[in-house]
């Protein structure tokens, strides 16, 4: 099975969340969202994976 995670935009509506760091990385609960959802995809066996950013 294979998984797309779409990573792009700038996250404008995150205000200064995001002045430094991409809302990729943004911690929440000790660890940036994109490890939250690539560890539920591999926690779900999938692990080909493809990051659209931009």
């Amino acid at each position: 099975m294979k998984a797309l995670i779409i990573a792009a935009g700038k996250g404008k509506r995150l205000g200064e969340y995001t002045k430094d760091l991409p809302k990729t990385l943004l911690p929440v609960a000790g660890k940036p969202i994109i490890d939250h959802q690539l560890d539920a995809l591999a926690a779900n066996g999938i692990s080909d994976i493809a990051i659209v950013k931009g």
